[in-house]
């Protein structure tokens, strides 16, 4: 018996061990994803190969860890609900295969590892993922091949980040439950390292576009008025030559002082690299669309991955496993069922008679935003009605956080009759939701700010309106989604009433309609630049940089939740 316990508290201490080597490993790769994005802008002469040859490292060390699990691990996966039936049946070889298997399937959803709508959204975010990796591939056949900053590295990293994103996809969309039981030091190593290459991910995207739209920014601006404006000096934006390009003309080289002379930062040398001609205008165009979605993958993979590294060792306890049945076949649920049988197809026609109404309501308000967003992108382009355009995206924005916010105190007192589960934990869903929530608080409070210093005009006006109401909002919205994912019904009533469940789909679609809004955020700061007034280009660039992918990320996980709560707390048995 003595040894036993020594052989078992062994174990734990190996694995608690592991457990720390694997978090400070990807940690150390973290770090390094932030830092090099950085030193990058300062090397002079230009490392490509060092700097390329780190994220090909990342992501070729991710994709033969993907081809291990899914040439060695996946092979016996069997799902909790296999196993089960397996004992039930008495199978013989039940407690050798349990003893033997490598990986299993958490069918029940005891391990909180994130929705089926929150997958379905990381594929669409991971597709245009994909499309920037390939409009930055064709990018490279545009740059000058004499310039110090041509190396094949640049046309390899793409493709093999997006076979890599590819690969993650496929795994994450159908593995997200997995548990590992053998080789748990490898997986933890490979997980984790899967892990800090998406965060890694992360921090390339927002150094990169910070950049692209600071070049912009300079190429549309004076020269001399830039620099003033970022306390640059004309030798930080040399390029090898001495010579700097705006635009299609060359400005000469300038007179500084001898302290400068030895210290030459190519801030824009690397971008300026590359031609403009046709790939380079459409990843211009297209990067502060895809470039959203490309965090947002990168958010919902680490998370997943992060969820997934956790379960490692774990399985399903059997005490647990016996109050569930306990449960299942003594509340009050199931008292309804015996009472009340329903068909399948009744059941459909009154869950689609409990939504009806405001999924209706919610398509009429969508498409009033849908037309705002059409008369802004149409006024917009003439300047003598930019005014009206930024009046009229704003009214939208507005109307949408006023019906939100009001309708979300309306459903919070519908819910209250449902049953509310006290003992169920924060899941990966209420996580993303809190962190991409900093995303909200971040932007708002920064623009309120800006407003407040410029509401002698009608742009800061609108602006402090608007960022108000977007956090008072979006607060109450969060504290509403957080308590509905716990509420399920337990009553014969509440079946046929389903209360609150119109305003649930209705809150749904408009988050749907505020998610498309933001979209489009960077496009209404350029005509009503009262952030960047303020702030200045380079430092509203980062902070619009970090806050509106996690801003847009928001409202899509916000209509996530709400369809769990739509579809999970008006059923009498919840999973």
């Amino acid at each position: 018996m003595l040894v036993v316990t020594w052989d078992n508290s062994y174990r734990c201490e190996r694995s608690s061990l592991f457990n720390i080597l694997s978090g400070l490993y990807s940690i150390f790769v973290i770090i390094l994803g932030a830092v090099l994005p950085i030193a990058e802008i300062f090397a002079q002469p230009v490392a490509i190969n060092f700097f390329e040859a780190f994220y090909i490292y990342l992501y070729g060390v991710s994709i033969i860890f993907l081809i291990y699990v899914y040439a060695f691990l996946l092979q016996n996966a069997t799902s909790e609900y296999t196993r089960k039936r397996a004992q039930q049946a008495n199978n013989a070889h039940t407690a050798i295969l349990e003893k033997s298997r490598k990986v299993s399937i958490d069918s029940s959803g005891s391990h909180h590892t994130g929705s089926f709508y929150l997958r379905l959204g990381a594929v669409g975010f991971g597709i245009g993922n994909m499309l920037l990796d390939g409009l930055r591939f064709g990018e490279f056949f545009e740059m000058d091949l004499s310039s110090p900053c041509s190396n094949i590295l640049l046309a390899v990293r793409p493709m093999v980040h997006l076979v890599f994103t590819f690969v993650q996809l496929y795994f994450i969309f159908l593995n997200s439950k997995m548990c590992i039981h053998k080789y748990k030091v490898l997986a933890r190593f490979g997980l984790m390292h899967m892990f800090a290459t998406n965060i890694c991910v992360w921090l390339r995207n927002l150094m990169k576009e910070t950049l692209r739209e600071l070049q912009h920014k300079a190429v549309n601006t004076s020269l001399t008025e830039y620099l003033s404006l970022q306390h640059f000096t004309p030798a930080h934006l040399r390029d090898a030559t001495g010579v700097l390009k705006q635009g299609a003309a060359e400005v000469p080289n300038y007179n500084i002082s001898t302290n400068m002379t030895t210290r030459n930062p190519p801030i824009l040398t690397l971008l300026d690299c590359q031609r403009r001609d046709i790939m380079g205008n459409v990843v211009d165009q297209a990067a502060p669309y895809l470039y959203p979605c490309a965090v947002q993958y990168s958010l919902i993979g680490s998370a997943i991955l992060y969820t997934i590294w956790r379960n490692i060792g774990k399985r399903t306890s059997p005490l647990s496993t016996f109050y569930s049945t306990i449960q299942n076949n003594w509340s009050p649920k199931n008292k309804v069922q015996t009472q009340r049988p329903v068909c399948d197809n009744q059941r459909q026609i009154v869950d689609c008679q409990g939504s009806t109404k405001g999924l209706f309501v919610g398509i009429l308000l969508l498409v009033v935003t849908i037309i705002s967003m059409i008369a802004f992108f149409v006024l917009v382009e003439k300047p003598s009605y930019q005014s009206i355009a930024v009046i009229v995206v704003h009214a939208a924005e507005i109307t949408l956080h006023l019906i939100t916010a009001v309708t979300v105190l309306a459903a919070f007192f519908r819910v209250q009759d449902l049953y509310f589960n006290i003992k169920k934990d924060i899941g990966l869903d209420e996580t993303l939701l809190l962190i991409s929530l900093t995303g909200v608080y971040i932007f708002s409070i920064f623009s309120i700010v800006a407003g407040y210093y410029n509401t002698t005009t009608y742009g800061g006006t609108l602006i402090v309106v608007t960022g108000t109401l977007q956090l008072l909002e979006s607060s109450l919205l969060t504290i509403f989604v957080l308590n509905g994912l716990r509420r399920r019904s337990y009553k014969p009533s509440h079946e046929e009433s389903k209360p609150g469940r119109e305003l649930v789909t209705f809150l749904l679609v408009c988050n749907i309609a505020m998610w498309g809004v933001n979209i489009f955020q960077t496009r209404r700061a350029e005509v009503n630049p009262v952030q960047t007034d303020f702030y200045g280009n380079l430092l509203w660039v980062i902070i619009s940089h970090i806050s509106t992918p996690l801003n847009i990320f928001f409202r899509f996980h916000a209509a996530v939740c709400l369809a769990n709560i739509w579809r999970n707390a008006y059923k009498v048995k919840v999973k």
